[in-house]
């Protein structure tokens, strides 16, 4: 295999970052540059590495020539990965993640989590719920309805373990306009509505819906952790939610588990 590009180079550094801190929404572009060393991917670290993390692969800034989509500037001077759902500069049209065969096979796993975890997750467009941040309504549940995922459903079967996790669930409704912060990291997100299959947050970094599923909870109550031991690692390590760890844990160690 060639020498790896920049840009990929960038892009990898940044998933790894996610990848092993999933509690955090973003990186600093000092933590994007210090990863891309430690990944040791080429030696010395080249000095195009600095420039592409601040504007080259930065997909919400005027493209000087860089023309990548691979980060999001979330607010001055950090990053995270793009997702498909975010605002690109108009003059930006270029590759969002690398081709398998321009990166080492040992990182081909990350292009899988990204496209089916990270990239994947159920993003409510903005524009769809413009004046409706602040009081959720019947419009807004709709909306959340309509992007749930396919089986998101709560099983028919009456059972004991059903019913606690129906009250688990009337206690997550109750935070519904309030605002929490993650364990890890203290980021601020705000509970905008809660249906019967989802939750919709809205994390103050980016101030966009995105919707986390009721199972996704449900499977995070089944691991039997409670107060500190209901971290986002063990959240994600557990499968329980590979692409909301952090809002999982927080919501659920606020309604006392």
């Amino acid at each position: 295999m060639s020498e790896v590009r920049v840009a990929d180079e960038v892009w990898l550094a940044t998933a790894m970052l996610h990848y092993k801190n999933p509690q955090q929404d973003d990186f600093s572009t000092t933590e994007i540059v210090d990863r891309a060393y430690q990944e040791g991917l080429q030696r010395p670290l080249r000095p195009g590495v600095q420039i592409h993390v601040s504007q080259h692969c930065v997909a919400n800034k005027r493209p000087n020539p860089g023309n990548y989509r691979m980060l999001y500037e979330t607010t001055r001077g950090r990053r995270r990965l793009f997702r498909h759902t975010d605002e690109t500069h108009p003059y930006r049209s270029g590759k969002i993640m690398p081709d398998p065969q321009d990166i080492p096979e040992s990182y081909h796993y990350l292009l899988k989590w990204y496209r089916e975890r990270y990239d994947g997750g159920i993003v409510v467009e903005p524009a769809l719920t413009a004046g409706l941040r602040r009081k959720p309504d019947g419009l807004l549940k709709e909306l959340i309805e309509a992007a749930k995922v396919d089986g998101d459903t709560t099983a028919d079967k009456p059972s004991r373990e059903g019913k606690d996790i129906d009250q688990i669930w009337g206690r997550v409704r109750e935070l519904e306009g309030r605002t929490l912060r993650t364990t890890g990291q203290g980021r601020s997100f705000d509970v905008e509505a809660v249906t019967e299959h989802s939750v919709a947050i809205s994390p103050h970094s980016t101030h966009r819906l995105r919707s986390i599923s009721r199972q996704e909870f449900e499977r995070a109550v089944r691991l039997g952790l409670r107060g500190e031991k209901l971290t986002p690692i063990a959240i994600r390590q557990a499968r329980a939610s590979e692409a909301n760890p952090a809002y999982v844990a927080a919501i659920l160690r606020t309604i006392g588990l």
